[in-house]
């Protein structure tokens, strides 16, 4: 941020009236912020004070608002630049993984929208928690169950969220049940933009509809107890493909407003590209959650990664519920058994296995 207490936003935009409008709601907000009316006449703001926030209009001419932050990015390759528009095509929605971009608002701007972007954006009230290097950040993930492994699978998947993690758009975790996607949502969250707020979870297959619309989304549109419980911070969707179908038209029409107040991070049990193929999947649900994607493998996939596992798991016994502390032999021996078991259950299986173990040996 700048020298000043008072952070330095630049918008720029062609239309008059939507510069007034933002500039009005940002003085609602107590920002102060400077406006541009083209692409040159925002460089050439931008290159005498280096904002903290650049929001540009994405359809202007000649220059557009890719055209322009790719500039701003050259200029200063850690500018905070937010798209603004009221032309969701899949080049605006997939901005923010692909052109640099921190965020995408949807016009024509809200005010509660816009105080989100500008509070995480600039690292006000809840801040963000700062990008960690990749040394770091590595480290971080070697203490996550669900990242650990030396197999080339498992290192495509960490390589991704590595690059993924900073984002703001929602993310879609997929793999077979027991592949460890809780642990990577929960990884995201502590360690993404969103580290510092609430993280509330949603397991979709143990409600019916009625319970749905009241926890997520009713039928008029009004928001449920978990939506605004979730408002600000993290919200996990387990078993998004068990969503019924009227449900899913619902969620898929506010999406975009949701996504605009928190960050939604889904998680698939079975493939949703085949259960878009049956027709069991909402094709504009599908497209909304889909833009951002990890996609976990089996441990079956990577049987190399088991030990990693195993091992963790045994050095911190407590944190998994295991009622045994093993010693070295021990441990060795295990390890040697679980890499030669049917581990159909992925993770799942693993756990299970080591407290059985542990039991057996804590029993005497």
């Amino acid at each position: 941020m700048s020298s000043s207490d008072s952070p330095t936003i630049l918008f720029v935009d062609d239309s008059k009236m939507d510069r007034e409008v933002v500039s009005a709601l940002c003085a609602g907000l107590n920002y102060s912020i400077d406006l541009a009316g083209s692409g040159a006449d925002a460089l050439t703001l931008f290159k005498q004070k280096h904002y903290d926030l650049v929001m540009t209009d994405y359809k202007m001419e000649p220059m557009d608002g890719f055209e322009f932050v790719e500039k701003v990015l050259e200029i200063k390759p850690s500018a905070v630049c937010v798209l603004m528009t009221g032309y969701l095509d899949l080049r605006a929605r997939s901005a923010v993984e692909g052109s640099g971009f921190f965020d995408v608002l949807s016009k024509p701007v809200n005010i509660r929208a816009l105080s989100e972007v500008l509070r995480v954006a600039l690292g006000r009230e809840r801040g963000a928690t700062g990008i960690m290097s990749p040394i770091a950040l590595s480290n971080r993930m070697d203490q996550c169950l669900g990242l650990l492994g030396d197999s080339k699978e498992i290192g495509i998947v960490r390589r991704e969220l590595k690059e993924k993690i900073n984002l703001k758009e929602p993310i879609l975790i997929s793999g077979p049940i027991g592949t460890g996607k809780s642990y990577i949502a929960r990884f995201i969250h502590e360690h993404g933009p969103f580290a510092k707020s609430h993280f509330v979870e949603c397991h979709c297959n143990e409600l019916d509809e009625e319970a749905l619309m009241r926890q997520l989304l009713s039928r008029e549109g009004e928001w449920g107890t978990l939506l605004n419980e979730a408002r600000g911070g993290t919200l996990v969707l387990h078993y998004v493909e068990a969503l019924p179908m009227e449900f899913q038209r619902l969620l898929a029409n506010a999406f975009q407003e949701i996504a605009e107040s928190m960050h939604v991070i889904c998680l698939a049990y079975t493939c949703l590209d085949e259960e878009l193929s049956k027709g069991t999947i909402d094709d504009n649900l599908y497209f909304e959650i889909s833009l951002c994607q990890l996609i976990v493998p089996s441990l079956e996939e990577r049987p190399q990664d088991v030990e990693a596992m195993a091992r963790h798991i045994i050095s911190k016994p407590k944190q998994y519920g295991i009622s045994y502390e093993y010693g070295r032999e021990e441990a060795d021996l295990l390890v040697v058994e679980l890499r030669r078991m049917e581990l159909t259950r992925n993770i799942e299986g693993l756990l299970e296995h080591i407290r059985t173990v542990a039991a057996t040996h804590a029993g005497g």
